[in-house]
C-alpha cells in the first residue's frame, strides 16, 4: 500500500511500532527473501520425488526405427537409486518381427561413503536452515525497526515538551523584557540588564526555531518508518515497561532462551559439524551394491528365458589422489572450531550486553526522579526571583538565571524520561522478548 493513512488523531507508542510493522516498507522488502528461501527448500526435496519421463526416438534414415516408453527414477534418502525403463521399439527391418518390448530395473545402494540420512539430506538440511537464517534475519530487522520507532517517537514527544518549554520560557521573557524596559526609563535599572534580558529572548526565539525544524524532520523521518509520507497526528506518551525488577541472573537466563543471534551462532556450529562429519566419510571407500534385471520379448518370442537378463554385483570407484579431501576436511574441522568459538564468544557478549543493560535501566529511572526534584527546586527559585524583582527587592540578573537554570532543569528531566522509557523498550531488545518469534527460531532448537 502506498501512502496508507492513519485514521485516528492521536497515535501512542503501541499503535505506531503496530502500523510500522504491518507498513514499513523496507520490512516489506525484506518479507521477499523469506518466500524466495522457502521455494529452495521446496526445491531441494524434489530429489526425492518420483521423476517419470517420457522417452521417444525416431530413426529418420531408411531404417525407420523408432521407439517410445517411460523412464521413471525414485531417489531414496538413504542414497537409494531406483530406475524403471519401459518402452517398445518398432523395427521394419527386423526380421522376427516388427516390435519388441524391453523393460529394466535397475537398483544401486551405496555401501559406504555415500550412505545414508548425513550425505543425502545434506542439501535439504541446508536449505532448511537458510530458511531458518533468513526468518531470524528478518525478526532481527523488525526489532531493530521497533526499537527505532520507539527512539523517534520518544524524541518527537521530547522536542514537543521541549517547545512548550521554551514557548513558556520566551512568554515569561518577553514580559520580563517590558518590565525592564520600563524600569529603564525610570532609571531603575541600567541600559545592560535590559540587554541581558533582550539577548535571552532571542536565545529563546531562536531555540523555538531550531526546535520546530527539528520536529518536522523528525516527523518525516517517523513517517518514513510508519510507511506513510505526512505524519500530522499527536503523539501521546506512554509509560515505562515494568522491566526494572528482573535479577541479573533470571535476565541472562531469559536472553540465552531468546536471543536469534545466539541461536544462529548455535546453527552454525551445527552445520559446520555436519560438513566436518560429511568430509571425513569423503575418506571411505565408493562402493555401491548394484541390481539389475531386463527383460526382452518380441512377437515371435516372448517368453523366452534368453530374452532375461539379471546381475547382482558391486560397483567400486576410488580416487588414488586425496590431497582435496584432506584439505576439504581441514577445512571443515578450522570452521568447526571458529563456530564453537563464536558461540562462547557470542554467549559472553550476550551476558555484558544484559548486565550493562540492566544497569541503564536502573540509572535512567534514578535519574528521572532527580531532575524531576530539580525541576521543582528550579520552578519554586524561578518563581521568588520574580516576586521578588516584581517588588523591587531583587533584581534582573536573579530572574534571568533562574530562568536559565529552569530551562536547563526542564529539559533535563524531558531528556531523563524519555531515555527511561527508552531503556524500558531497550531491556526486552537485548533479551530477545521484545517481539513475539517462532519457538524454532529460537536457541537450544536448531538440531534435528
Amino acid at each position: 500500500m502506498i501512502n496508507p493513512a492513519i485514521a485516528r488523531d492521536t497515535l501512542n507508542l503501541q499503535q505506531a511500532i503496530n502500523f510500522a510493522i504491518e507498513h514499513n516498507r523496507e520490512l516489506a522488502r525484506s518479507a521477499n527473501t523469506i518466500e524466495s528461501s522457502s521455494l529452495s527448500v521446496r526445491d531441494s526435496k524434489t530429489a526425492f520425488a518420483l521423476r517419470v519421463n517420457p522417452m521417444i526416438e525416431t530413426d529418420f534414415t531408411n531404417s525407420g526405427r523408432s521407439s517410445y516408453g517411460l523412464l521413471a527414477h525414485k531417489k531414496l534418502i538413504w542414497g537409494t537409486s531406483i530406475n524403471v525403463i519401459a518402452n517398445k521399439v518398432s523395427d521394419p527391418e527386423n526380421p522376427a518381427g516388427k516390435q519388441s518390448k524391453n523393460l529394466l530395473f535397475e537398483l544401486e545402494q551405496p555401501i559406504f561413503r555415500n550412505f545414508g540420512p548425513l550425505i543425502h539430506r545434506a542439501d535439504i538440511i541446508q536449505a532448511d536452515n537458510d530458511l531458518k537464517s533468513t526468518r531470524r534475519r528478518f525478526e532481527m530487522l523488525k526489532a531493530n525497526l521497533v526499537m527505532e520507532v520507539v527512539w523517534t517517537f520518544e524524541e518527537i514527544v521530547r522536542l514537543t515538551h521541549r517547545m512548550e518549554s521554551d514557548n513558556k520560557t520566551y512568554e515569561r521573557l518577553h514580559a520580563l523584557y517590558r518590565v525592564t524596559k520600563a524600569k529603564e526609563v525610570l532609571g531603575k535599572i541600567t541600559r545592560i540588564d535590559t540587554l541581558r534580558v533582550e539577548l535571552l529572548r532571542g536565545e529563546a526565539m531562536s531555540r523555538l526555531e531550531i526546535s520546530d525544524e527539528q520536529l518536522m524532520s523528525l516527523k518525516r523521518d517517523f513517517g518514513e518508518l510508519l510507511g506513510v509520507v505526512e505524519l500530522g497526528l499527536v503523539l501521546v506518551p506512554n509509560p515505562e515497561l515494568g522491566f526494572n525488577n528482573l535479577q541479573p541472573e533470571q535476565a541472562i537466563s531469559i536472553a540465552l532462551r531468546n536471543r536469534l543471534d545466539y541461536a544462529q551462532a548455535q546453527q552454525d556450529y551445527e552445520d559446520a559439524t555436519r560438513k566436518t562429519l560429511i568430509a571425513k566419510r569423503q575418506f571411505l571407500p565408493d562402493i555401491k551394491l548394484v541390481a539389475r534385471y531386463r527383460h526382452s520379448s518380441n512377437n515371435v518370442y516372448p517368453y523366452s528365458p534368453g530374452n532375461r537378463d539379471n546381475f547382482i554385483g558391486l560397483s567400486f570407484r576410488t580416487d588414488l589422489n586425496l590431497s582435496r579431501r584432506r584439505i576439504a576436511l581441514s577445512q571443515s574441522k578450522i570452521e568447526k572450531t571458529s563456530a564453537a568459538e563464536t558461540v562462547e564468544i557470542l554467549k559472553h557478549i550476550v551476558v555484558r550486553e544484559v548486565q550493562q543493560q540492566l544497569q541503564v535501566i536502573n540509572r535512567s529511572h534514578r535519574e528521572v526522579k532527580i531532575a524531576e526534584r530539580n525541576m521543582h527546586l528550579a520552578a519554586s527559585r524561578l518563581k521568588l526571583a520574580h516576586r521578588l524583582f516584581g517588588m523591587g527587592r531583587g533584581d534582573n540578573f536573579s530572574v534571568t538565571d533562574a530562568e536559565q537554570s529552569m530551562l536547563q532543569a526542564e529539559n533535563t528531566v524531558f531528556s531523563a524520561r524519555a531515555e527511561a522509557r527508552v531503556s524500558s523498550y531497550e531491556l526486552p531488545h537485548v533479551l530477545g522478548t521484545l517481539i513475539e518469534v517462532d519457538v524454532g527460531l529460537k536457541p537450544g532448537r536448531v538440531g534435528r
